[in-house]
């Protein structure tokens, strides 16, 4: 664990796949604040969940859409990252289950159902919180918490 600027990690994670976004029509929106302090993580394991995140909103997203990212300072000496899709979002009967290991909504062969997870299990090693939102054809919300 050391100090992260979350932002830098945002930027590297998106070196690795932003062209696979842009290659299917997603825009890509930075809000990232400035001067946001650091938090005390493992750099490539947040990397890691940012991956995951990107990669899920690309596959929600069958055609053009729009990614929204942002960072800010948070109450109670957190920071939130949000990540905001413009994708085919969630029906209300299966969001209690998207932590779960091995649930999966992709087809066979596409995902393993460990993704959100596997996430979840890293913010909670970084004493954290993710919070979901989604609505049926409207997109999802992810916002993961991590103490500064």
């Amino acid at each position: 664990m050391e100090p992260v600027n979350v932002n830098e990690a945002i930027e590297e994670t998106l070196v690795l796949c932003s062209r696979q976004l842009e290659l299917k029509g997603i825009k890509i929106v930075r809000n990232f604040a400035a001067g946001l302090p650091p938090v005390s993580a493992d750099f490539q394991q947040l990397m890691q969940v940012f991956l995951n995140f990107f990669t899920n909103a690309r596959d929600a997203m069958t055609g053009e859409g729009t990614l929204t990212v942002s960072t800010r300072p948070a109450g109670a000496g957190e920071v939130e990252i949000t990540f905001a899709d413009t994708g085919c979002g969630m029906p209300l009967k299966i969001m209690d289950r998207i932590f779960d290991p091995f649930f999966t909504t992709k087809p066979v062969g596409k995902g393993t159902g460990l993704g959100l997870s596997v996430c979840q299990g890293i913010v909670h090693k970084h004493n954290g919180r993710i919070e979901a939102q989604s609505a049926e054809g409207r997109g999802s919300t992810f916002r993961i918490y991590l103490p500064v």
